[in-house]
């Protein structure tokens, strides 16, 4: 489970969404893919993904939820009693739009366009989105990468940090300053066309694990056990 939510994340690269004019319109490039399928509940409903959604008429709100009821797995369905495996929004006075899934999952519109996601497993787990290198007990063991940040997350006590466009040779560069911190022991890596990957402990057994794949890239730390 561990394995499959951090794929996920490394997956779903999260964007912001801000805009200034009257309808907080975003821009289309600005306009986050990877949004924990929030926007496709929204284009099934017939409306814009690219909006804050709490600026919906009455309407719109109602078309949105009365959609989301009805979506499972991916996708509409329409037979009878599905509205107990659907998703639920609710539309908050601060602005905020949450989208919490049958298994508990939570995934939350801010009133900035900013998108967030929470497992229900632990309420510890946070991801979000974070446009510059976390200062923290995780990434204090690590050097600071010459790479821009899309995400973070804390799952089980894994702590992941996600690049935004990164490229392989600024992936690898990082790599190589990764093992020159300390992080050899126990190493496994991965290097073919797909994918790159380095995963090592240091002297205290903090392991860290870097990944690239496509554009695609991530850096996981989990420290030791004290």
């Amino acid at each position: 489970m561990k394995k499959t939510v951090l794929l996920l994340l490394l997956a779903l690269l999260v964007a912001v969404l801000p805009s200034c004019d009257e309808k907080k319109e975003a821009k289309d490039e600005d306009v986050s893919v990877a949004d924990y399928g929030i926007g496709d509940i929204v284009e099934a409903a017939g409306l814009d993904r690219g909006v804050i959604y709490s600026t919906f008429t009455e309407e719109q709100k109602a078309s949105l939820q009365e959609t989301a009821a009805k979506w499972k797995d991916g996708e509409l369905v329409t037979e009878d009693g599905v509205a107990n495996a659907g998703v639920t929004v609710e539309f908050n006075e601060d602005g905020s739009t949450v989208f919490t899934y049958a298994n508990g999952g939570v995934v939350t519109q801010g009133a900035d366009g900013k998108i967030s996601y929470a497992t229900a497993d632990a309420k510890d787990n946070t991801a979000g989105v974070n446009d510059s290198w976390p200062q923290n007990d995780y990434t204090a063991k690590l050097p600071v990468p010459n790479l821009a940040v899309s995400s973070v997350s804390e799952i089980n006590g894994i702590y992941t940090v996600n690049f935004a466009e990164a490229s392989r040779e600024a992936v690898v560069a990082y790599g190589n300053a990764i093992k020159e911190a300390g992080f050899t022991a126990d190493e496994k890596v991965t290097d073919n066309e797909a994918i790159y990957s380095y995963e090592a402990s240091d002297s205290e057994g903090n392991r860290v694990k870097l990944s690239y794949m496509g554009t695609m890239g991530s850096v996981s730390v989990e420290l030791a056990v004290s």
